[in-house]
């Protein structure tokens, strides 16, 4: 494991208040926990019946789970096998046990209903856009050997099929060669993407895998770029384009309702089969002159989403 994973369990160890195994899990949380505790899952780690039920048998919890998207039951196609079927499985624990679903998005309690319905239960579920913390663009941290003083854009993801970076590399190999800007590819290698995977490998002219960025040196590549594009054709919330607008970065997405519930008509929408109006787009936007960039969105708020979650607990106690 990396040396900060290391240390963190280390951290853990030594200020656990108990350890058990999980067949005495029960026993253990109803020995140091009051009865009519909440617990909130917010990632698929021990999203389980085995755990849920030990934390409502025995204190009595009121079990919430955080949905960030339903991608592995709407794009099957796109996600291994595996992926598909622990996520089923793990809805179904989500309609079985849940006394609340919190979901990122409108576009993901949308999608989710349907899912927990095929189930048996669909819990009540609550919309709170998850905050986004501000990162400072330092461009000192972005390394040496990244030569940008030509124009370039930006795209930001993990690199695989439904972030269909393929469009991206067409595009590129269709740009006029004395003036293509450069492309960089912020993100690692996914899954299920061996056609992008070979063509980055032979070399697509003027594209650049830039791996393993800090937050900061990613702040100040998309803050310095001339546009960020975001092909995606499924997201459940979509964090690079809020960030990139609250820079002041010109963003380029796929029409999706996700992006039109947080970012509305500030962005340019393209539709990500349409090949020619992409070229033409950042054709356009590399002529645009660089001045001081200025936020056209504000980040989303920890504070209001805490105030959506707890709120509603809150309430629902009090009633």
């Amino acid at each position: 494991m990396p040396k900060r994973v290391q240390a963190a369990q280390s951290f853990v160890r030594k200020h656990r208040v108990a350890r058990c195994g999980r067949s005495r899990l029960a026993l253990m949380l109803s020995e140091h926990l009051p009865k009519g505790v909440d617990l909130y899952i917010v990632g698929h780690t021990n999203l389980e019946f085995e755990f849920v039920s030990a934390f409502k048998l025995s204190v009595d919890a009121r079990v919430h789970v955080m949905i960030h998207d339903t991608i592995p039951l709407d794009y099957p196609e796109v996600q291994r096998p595996q992926t598909v079927t622990d996520f089923n499985r793990q809805l179904r624990v989500v309609s079985e046990e849940a006394d609340r679903v919190i979901a990122v998005s409108k576009v993901t309690n949308d999608s989710l209903t349907p899912h927990l319905q095929r189930h048996g239960r669909v819990p009540p579920i609550i919309v709170a856009h998850p905050g986004i913390d501000p990162v400072m663009p330092r461009y000192a941290e972005i390394p040496p050997d990244l030569d940008l003083s030509r124009p370039y854009f930006v795209t930001v993801g993990t690199i695989e099929p439904r972030k269909y970076h393929s469009l991206l590399l067409e595009v590129w190999e269709s740009l006029d060669t004395e003036e293509r800007p450069l492309l960089l590819i912020c993100g690692n290698r996914g899954w299920l993407n061996q056609t992008v995977f070979e063509a980055l490998d032979r070399g697509v002219p003027d594209v650049i895998e830039v791996p393993d960025l800090s937050d900061s040196a990613l702040a100040a590549v998309v803050h310095g770029s001339k546009g960020m594009l975001f092909p995606s054709i499924a997201e459940g919330f979509g964090m690079p384009p809020i960030e990139a607008a609250a820079l002041g970065t010109p963003v380029v997405c796929a029409d999706l309702p996700v992006y039109r519930e947080t970012l509305g008509d500030r962005i340019v929408y393209l539709d990500p089969q349409d090949n020619y109006s992409w070229r033409e787009t950042v054709n356009e936007l590399k002529t645009n002159e660089d001045g001081e960039r200025v936020a056209y969105v504000s980040l989303p708020k920890w504070d209001d989403h805490f105030a959506a979650v707890l709120g509603v607990a809150t309430a629902s106690l009090e009633s």
